[in-house]
């Protein structure tokens, strides 16, 4: 396999999933359970969903020369699916179960349970972060030195 389809099977991943949750509270934003708290749903889905994609998108800008050379490590690319997909798992579950949860009565409940759930993202993110850039960063090392 070489790095480039690793790198591209890693943006759709990231691009169909994240524009299915974008549909998904698009919708509700705008007719469904979020209508009454547009503002704070958007906040949180853009801070735990934004610096990811960008950081997979912004990828695809590395050397051309890349594109050619076999993935070094697949350990790494597949710790890095798997970390996505968790990640995206957990998203996907605290947007559209959390609110239709017997624990969430109100907008209020709803915003505390938001607001404690990204405790857990906050931790989360860094990893999820740091296993992305090393996938991409131990491929681009290894073949500089090469």
């Amino acid at each position: 396999m070489t790095f480039f389809i690793a790198q591209k099977q890693l943006i759709k991943l990231w691009f169909i999933w994240t524009m299915v949750l974008v549909l998904f509270v698009g919708y509700h934003v705008l007719f469904g359970i979020f209508k009454p708290i547009p503002k704070e749903v958007i906040t949180w889905f853009a801070k735990y969903l934004a610096s990811i994609f960008a950081l997979i998108m912004g990828s695809t800008f590395f050397n051309q020369k890349l594109f050619k050379e076999n993935l070094n490590d697949k350990i790494y690319f597949y710790l890095a699916i798997g970390t996505s997909i968790l990640y995206l798992t957990f998203i996907t579950v605290v947007l559209v179960i959390l609110p239709r949860s017997e624990q969430v009565n109100s907008k209020e409940e709803y915003l505390i349970q938001l607001k404690n759930i990204g405790l857990i993202f906050n931790f989360l993110l860094p990893i999820l972060t740091g296993v992305l850039g090393y996938f991409f960063y131990k491929n681009k090392s290894k073949n500089a030195e090469s």
